[in-house]
């Protein structure tokens, strides 16, 4: 089925972000699997809206300045129509990430809804939903100007040779470290 999105947002980069977003799809569910006489699949549609906030983002001596607050909430037509009654969707969601260094949080949130309607005979779920997310974007996946490992591992190596060329030269053969005693011989 073909979906339409339209969103806005304006924010402050690192400090705040707010946005809205409206979902439409044209057509419902055209072939199910399964056909029952009191279900009808109709064009469905969410409109969100939400945005977040952090302190001081680069705050080092307040971890609360650090952490981002999220806030939310979603309306949303489910495309699903039951006795001719329409199963509408409503969330508000909170939630906090929390810093776990330079990049990476550990996001928890939790959603609070309500779904369905007693009209008609039919049930309203009242939910809450808990979600953990991990963002794991940290310097592992940025590329270095300088490969530290590359120069550390080079650095050993001459430390290596030099200690080993030393020890030939004084003609000492049980301080030659490692392949290097071949040297000596």
């Amino acid at each position: 089925a073909a979906e339409t999105t339209f969103g806005i947002g304006l924010g402050k980069p690192q400090n705040w972000f707010a946005g809205v977003t409206y979902v439409n799809a044209a057509e419902g569910i055209t072939h199910p699997f399964e056909s029952n006489s009191n279900a009808n699949f109709v064009p469905a549609s969410r409109f969100s809206v939400g945005g977040f906030y952090i302190p001081k983002h680069d705050s080092f001596t307040n971890y609360l300045n650090r952490m981002v607050y999220r806030v939310g909430a979603r309306w949303e037509h489910t495309g699903l129509e039951v006795k001719s009654q329409a199963v509408k969707d409503f969330g508000i969601t909170f939630g906090i990430g929390l810093p776990m260094n330079v990049l990476s949080k550990i996001n928890i949130g939790v959603e609070i809804g309500q779904m369905g309607t007693i009209d008609a005979g039919l049930i309203k779920e009242n939910y809450t939903n808990i979600m953990l997310g991990f963002s794991l974007s940290d310097v592992w996946f940025i590329k270095r100007k300088y490969d530290y490992r590359r120069i550390m591992r080079n650095t050993l190596f001459f430390l290596m040779l030099s200690f080993g060329l030393g020890a030939i030269a004084q003609g000492d053969k049980s301080s030659c470290p490692g392949n290097l005693s071949i040297f000596a011989e």
